[in-house]
């Protein structure tokens, strides 16, 4: 199952997303993907100096991949506010 997590780490499927939610999370990735996004993933550490983290850049189809835009896509099509 396809689900959208929130910024307060809510995951909603996509299936229970308002329509106006839906539309608005399709432009946004379409927004990211043209102008690209910097993932950072994070380990434990005590404080910033001893932390490790990784940066990866993505951009275009590596954006749309990563938030499942095609699911998106296909949800709001099933609903016809496409």
């Amino acid at each position: 199952m396809n689900t959208w997590t929130t910024k307060e780490g809510i995951d909603i499927p996509y299936s229970k997303l308002k329509d106006s939610h839906l539309l608005n999370i399709i432009k946004w990735v379409e927004d990211k993907a043209e102008h690209g996004i910097t993932l950072i993933t994070g380990t434990g550490g005590w404080d910033l100096d001893s932390m490790d983290y990784w940066e990866e850049d993505l951009k275009g189809n590596q954006v749309l991949k990563h938030y499942r835009y095609v699911a998106l896509l296909e949800e709001a099509k099933k609903r016809k506010i496409i």
